[in-house]
């Protein structure tokens, strides 16, 4: 069996092919909103569940060693629709995990970045000592705002040295190749009474994590649980985000019982919107300007005519010379398309903007 026809979790061989695209087009799009030339395949575990796109270490690694904030934010922090506010994404994980943890200790960010999630935790636990590590520097100037670079780590978890009373991965762990020796590596570096916190995107709500292709673990609530009660003995886990799940772990604290029931996956629904895609003989407009959205506005090609978003601090800016317009004031007699897979999300935006006309894929 070729190690690449075996799951990188349970490291079993029973692993079926969900979504082929190598057809279609022959590229991914990077976390960071680069094209990336490798078609689009996906694998799903039939043992453990895990959903997988192939890759290895040294793969990733060169996709990340020019890895920048998304440009069209500015490199600003994606903030996130809660409890009807725009939030940033760091301030929020910040207040799910308050309840759980100590005034002082020691906190270790993987994949940090910019530090944006350090940079809003210390603001309300300033008695912390602030490590982080990155594959990369490529941040240093922001990064060196936040904590002394003398408690940076450069390169490979197995740089890092020190024990630690929190490690928060965050929208990192969904890049990792090699998932049982980082976890034994990540162990390593917890205090006896240690936590972990991962941030990964939630599958059943966001199908459109399947086009960034240095994304290459898609995590159920089910198939996450299956790989971290391996390495720890209590596990919350909660989709406090909208489309995410976080994820607390210890081998100490007990936990309260999480809902372990979920929305049940559906690869069609990806597949639809391809279909619904190439199929476009005249002008279309995409909703959004996320790097799912630019895989969409490739696969459109030279019937991409625009992009809308609400987002104010994007709006004037270009993405492959196409305009990004604001969406209350978009009237023209155009279809726009609305790449999302949760049908609440669908709908409540065909209410907000009832003057433009829409396409999806749950029409028809």
């Amino acid at each position: 069996m070729k190690k690449g026809n075996i799951c990188r979790s349970c490291l079993s061989p029973q692993l079926i092919e969900i979504v082929n695209l190598r057809s279609v087009n022959n590229f991914t799009i990077s976390s960071d909103g680069k094209l990336i030339r490798k078609p689009l395949e996906v694998h799903r575990c039939r043992n453990c569940g895990l959903i997988q796109k192939k890759s290895t270490k040294e793969k990733q690694l060169d996709l990340f060693k020019d890895f920048c904030s998304y440009e069209i934010t500015d490199g600003q922090e994606q903030v996130k629709n809660h409890c009807g506010k725009m939030i940033p994404r760091s301030k929020i994980i910040c207040e799910f995990i308050e309840p759980y943890i100590t005034q002082k200790g020691k906190i270790l960010d993987i994949g940090t970045n910019d530090g944006s999630f350090l940079k809003n935790f210390k603001k309300n636990k300033n008695q912390w000592e602030l490590y982080a590590q990155d594959l990369h520097n490529n941040s240093e100037k922001d990064l060196k705002q936040i904590i002394s670079l003398d408690n940076f780590f450069l390169g490979d978890i197995s740089n890092v040295t020190g024990k630690y009373d929190l490690i928060s991965l965050i929208h990192v762990f969904s890049h990792v190749s090699d998932i049982n020796n980082f976890l034994t590596a990540l162990k390593n570096l917890m205090e006896e009474k240690g936590q972990a916190l991962f941030q990964v995107p939630y599958i059943s709500n966001s199908i459109s994590d399947f086009v960034i292709g240095d994304s290459i673990n898609h995590f159920s609530k089910k198939s996450i649980e299956n790989i971290l009660e391996k390495y720890f003995r209590f596990i919350y886990i909660e989709e406090y985000i909208s489309g995410e799940l976080t994820i607390l772990a210890s081998d100490d604290i007990k936990y309260k019982k999480y809902n372990r029931k979920e929305k049940e996956f559906d690869a069609d629904l990806f597949l639809t919107m391809i279909d619904l895609l190439k199929n476009q003989k005249e002008k279309v407009v995409i909703f959004g300007t996320s790097p799912h959205c630019i895989f969409c506005a490739n696969i459109l090609g030279e019937n991409l005519e625009c992009f809308l978003d609400d987002d104010k601090s994007r709006i004037g800016k270009k993405i492959f010379s196409r305009n990004i317009v604001e969406s209350k004031n978009f009237h023209e007699n155009i279809k726009v398309f609305l790449p999302f897979f949760d049908k609440n999300t669908v709908d409540k935006i065909k209410l907000k903007h009832s003057h433009i006309k829409f396409i999806d894929v749950f029409q028809g």
